[in-house]
């Protein structure tokens, strides 16, 4: 509005210039809420890490004027010299690679992270072993099929358990889920982020403690106890910067207990003021008139209760800590790799992930685990558990 414009408004009165004004207000706090959204990351909101804008650090450059911006299709392009390895006489065996060679190749694959080509050249100067990049990805394929007897175990046992943390992060077009049982731990790359993925591997009702945050596929699926993520509901007060009084004095009563200066029953009830306090709390704000404070309220007194079951039960955590740890080395495999365009390839993450991350917290070495397994799946005998 230049100045002639806000002369003639001010002339036409009293309440054609309030009616304005109140436009422009309700135009003003739109436009607040909407910056506010787009300037959500990890720091404020329950977005993960990996969500964040990498152009916030590293802005990706503009591609030079004249540059041909077609993209060109994966593998070797037209006059590439092929390469392949020398034939030589051998036995007839299933592989001309032995099973350490597989799982060393499927260990770099896995947990370090390596490039096809990476391993290659890993493989070609420090083992003296020539491999093309099919048989590399031969190799992963064999040890894919050795790990399938294993992974099916533990999906088999997942319904059984008492207490799961989950988690779920994007993988190319598909979505990679996490499941944290007492002694294992399990991967399953999906097509899907929804609710449908969890009635695949726990049935139709899992009725034990499932500890997450508040996306709405294990909303909707779980009819039973819950933990929500109290890391997720702190950095949501902190995205509208209320709520927060009650958080605190909560921790230190439960890190006090975590230390054994409290025994079971304490919590419970020097909590009891907390607990009250913050739900008078999320009541009052249910009157907000910021929406997306009344929305949080509303979520929030809707699983009030699915709050605090930490305090009630053993073994079970505050937050969904122990699966956004898991999952994070999976999350810097796929800013290299960029997750799968295969379902095969899906098989293989899932099968990798789970069988390492696995032999992790049960203290056994993944390599020797992966020597095993590849070995067995050769020779026709049992594959090695991980339960």
């Amino acid at each position: 509005m230049d100045r002639r414009r806000a002369e003639k408004l001010y002339d036409s009165g009293k309440e054609p210039t309030v009616r304005k004004f109140l436009e422009y207000d309700a135009e003003n706090k739109r436009l607040k809420r909407r910056n506010a959204q787009l300037e959500r990351n990890s720091m404020n909101s329950s977005k993960p890490p990996s969500s964040d804008n990498p152009q916030d650090k590293n802005p990706q450059r503009k591609p030079e004027s004249g540059s041909n911006p077609r993209r060109r299709n994966p593998g070797g392009q037209p006059g590439h010299k092929g390469s392949k390895r020398e034939l030589i006489p051998v036995e007839v065996l299933k592989s001309n690679f032995g099973p350490r060679l597989a799982s060393i190749i499927a260990y770099m694959t896995a947990v370090l992270h390596v490039s096809r080509r990476g391993t290659r050249e890993f493989c070609e100067i420090l083992l003296n072993a020539r491999i093309a990049l099919g048989s590399i990805q031969n190799l992963l394929g064999d040890t894919c099929d050795a790990l399938e007897r294993t992974d099916k175990e533990l999906k088999d046992a997942l319904p059984e358990q008492q207490v799961i943390n989950a988690d779920e992060t994007g993988w190319r077009n598909r979505w990679l889920w996490i499941f944290v049982a007492s002694t294992f731990i399990y991967f399953q790359v999906a097509k899907s982020r929804g609710s449908k993925v969890l009635a695949e591997l726990f049935g139709k009702f899992y009725r034990v403690i499932l500890c997450v945050d508040r996306w709405g596929a294990h909303t909707k699926y779980h009819k039973g106890l819950f933990q929500i993520c109290w890391s997720h509901l702190k950095r949501d007060f902190l995205g509208v910067l209320k709520m927060g009084q009650a958080v605190e004095s909560g921790d230190a009563i439960w890190y006090r207990f975590k230390e054994g200066d409290m025994f079971r029953s304490e919590p419970i009830q020097k909590t009891k003021s907390v607990r009250n306090a913050m739900k008078r709390c999320l009541k009052d704000y249910m009157q907000s008139e910021e929406r997306c404070v009344r929305t949080l309220a509303g979520k929030l007194l809707k699983r009030f209760d699915h709050l605090f079951t930490f305090i009630f039960y053993e073994g079970i955590e505050p937050t969904n800590n122990i699966a956004e740890r898991g999952i994070r080395p999976a999350v810097q495999w796929r800013k290299i790799c960029f997750g799968n365009r295969s379902d095969n390839g899906a098989g293989l993450t899932s099968r990798l992930l789970t069988v390492t991350r696995t032999c992790w917290p049960q203290k056994r070495n993944p390599l020797e685990f992966l020597v095993d397994a590849i070995t067995a799946h050769r020779s026709g005998m049992a594959a090695p558990c991980l339960l």
